[in-house]
C-alpha cells in the first residue's frame, strides 16, 4: 500500500488504545480515532471509512466488539481485527461470519500487529 493505511481503534481500556495508537502509528499507520464503546464505533465508522478496524471483543455497553463489526460488516466491508484475552470456541464460532477479520489475542507483539495489517488490500 503507497499510502499509510488509515486504521479505526475500538477499545474501551484506555491505556490499551494508547498503546495500540502508539504501536500501529510506529509501524507506518494513521490512526483516525478511537471509539472506546460499538455506537461510537459505529459512528465513527460510517464518517471516517477506515482501511482497519482494530476491535476489542469486550466492549462495554449495549454492543460487543462481535456485535459492533456485524453491523459495521453490514454496511461496509472493512477488515476487521478483533482483540481479546479470551479465545473460546463460541466466541470464535460469532467471529466466523465477519470476513475478513482476524483475532490477536492480548498481550501481543508487534510481530501480531504487522501480521494483521496483512488484511488490507495489497498486504
Amino acid at each position: 500500500m503507497t499510502t499509510s493505511p488509515r486504521i479505526v481503534i475500538v477499545e474501551d481500556e484506555m491505556i490499551i488504545a494508547l498503546d495500540l495508537q502508539t504501536r500501529l502509528q510506529r509501524l507506518g499507520c494513521t490512526v483516525l480515532a478511537t471509539a472506546t464503546s460499538g455506537e461510537e464505533a459505529i459512528r465513527i465508522v460510517a464518517a471516517s471509512q477506515p482501511d482497519l478496524i482494530f476491535m476489542d471483543i469486550g466492549l462495554s455497553g449495549q454492543l460487543d466488539g462481535i456485535d459492533t463489526a456485524a453491523h459495521i460488516h453490514a454496511q461496509a466491508a472493512i477488515p476487521i481485527v478483533f482483540l481479546s484475552a479470551y479465545t473460546d470456541p463460541s466466541t470464535r464460532t460469532r467471529m466466523a461470519p465477519i470476513m475478513p477479520s482476524s483475532l490477536i489475542v492480548k498481550p501481543f507483539a508487534d510481530t501480531e500487529l504487522r501480521e494483521a495489517l496483512r488484511l488490507l488490500p495489497g498486504g
